[in-house]
């Protein structure tokens, strides 16, 4: 792997992180890995449940459908990946549990956005998506259907 002159790993360069691999091993998975060809059936599986019109007058129907934009996933280069999830650590592929003092610090977020009024009463108070600046703002940044490209530098 190249390195940066204080010999750390250079990531730099154009990255794209569509997947279909989610972030959660499915409840139904107990493996690790899928065979190369479950992982294509449950690709072909999802770029045609992308692919379907929406019902018109659902609430599905009120966002853009992607594949009139190009945006579906299977249009695009995505990182194939053979894992049945995202999370590699713990082994069985879930989120762990909230501990004690996650929970306080949520609790404490949620009481400082309360605080600065409703969604709508100031900019600040929108997420940065919500606002069209940034999706999936992370770190990580995980899997999105739009705009997951990225430049780093």
């Amino acid at each position: 792997m190249p390195r940066t002159p204080d010999g750390q790993p250079d990531l730099q360069g154009f990255w794209n992180n569509q997947t279909y691999t989610p972030l959660e091993r499915p409840d139904n998975v107990t493996k690790e890995f899928y065979t190369l060809e479950e992982a294509t059936a449950l690709e072909q599986a999802r770029a045609q449940r992308e692919g379907e019109q929406t019902t018109p007058g659902t609430t599905a129907d009120v966002h853009y459908d992607n594949s009139q934009f190009g945006l579906d996933r299977s249009q695009t280069g995505f990182a194939r990946n053979l894992r049945t999830s995202l999370i590699v650590d713990p082994p069985n592929g879930k989120l762990p549990l909230v501990n004690a003092e996650g929970q306080r610090r949520i609790s404490e977020r949620a009481e400082a956005r309360k605080a600065m009024g409703g969604i709508f009463d100031r900019a600040e108070n929108n997420n940065l998506d919500d606002r069209c600046l940034m999706r999936n703002v992370g770190p990580p940044t995980l899997n999105v259907n739009y705009n997951s490209n990225q430049h780093i530098v």
